[in-house]
């Protein structure tokens, strides 16, 4: 997969489409100026960030639609910020869009969208729900929790792990050996 698809694949799991016309026209391009970008492998980095300062209720991180990296995001751990406003952090650094949210929590997604703008709030119900996916819930309720760190794999970690979990043992043994013998070189 090149990294034209790869930025796409990120995206429409971001904004939760499933085919590029409706990425393309989210974008503000044609279908054919969309498949004439694919074809050069010229992805609209431009437009992106447009459509993410214009839009921000998506929720768009641009460096992972084009890293596959997560922004860091800073957490002040204090009580300067609402709930609402927490959550949406802690949800950002978990990489969860409102949908994917809502979902886990059995909500519609604009009852979701309404909670992380602050039009409604935040029940307790969905903090609990949302804590098996790794929710900080002390920081979201309070302002002060654990530091956490962004364990996001780049693409070329996510082939490596998806190979090994696909090799046999024997397979394992001689990768283990070639790491050993990498970090054995690197010390000395």
């Amino acid at each position: 997969m090149n990294f034209f698809d790869e930025a796409t694949l990120r995206l429409k799991q971001q904004v939760e489409m499933t085919q590029d016309k409706q990425v393309a026209q989210m974008l503000g391009l044609s279908p054919r100026a969309w498949a004439g970008r694919k074809q050069t492998g010229s992805f609209p980095e431009k437009e992106l960030r447009a459509l993410a300062q214009q839009r921000p209720e998506l929720g768009i991180d641009v460096e992972y639609v084009l890293t596959g990296l997560h922004a860091p995001v800073q957490r002040p751990d204090a009580y300067e910020q609402p709930v609402h406003e927490r959550l949406k952090i802690d949800l950002l650094r978990l990489g969860l869009s409102a949908g994917q949210a809502a979902q886990a929590v059995g909500v519609p997604e604009s009852e979701m969208r309404n909670a992380l703008l602050g039009v409604s709030a935040v029940p307790a119900a969905w903090l609990a729900a949302l804590a098996p996916l790794k929710l900080d819930v002390v920081y979201v309720l309070l302002g002060k929790g654990q530091q956490q760190v962004s364990y996001a794999l780049n693409p070329t970690e996510e082939r490596l792990l998806r190979g090994w979990r696909a090799c046999s043992a024997d397979v394992q043994a001689v990768v283990m050996a070639a790491i050993a013998a990498g970090e054995t070189q690197a010390r000395q």
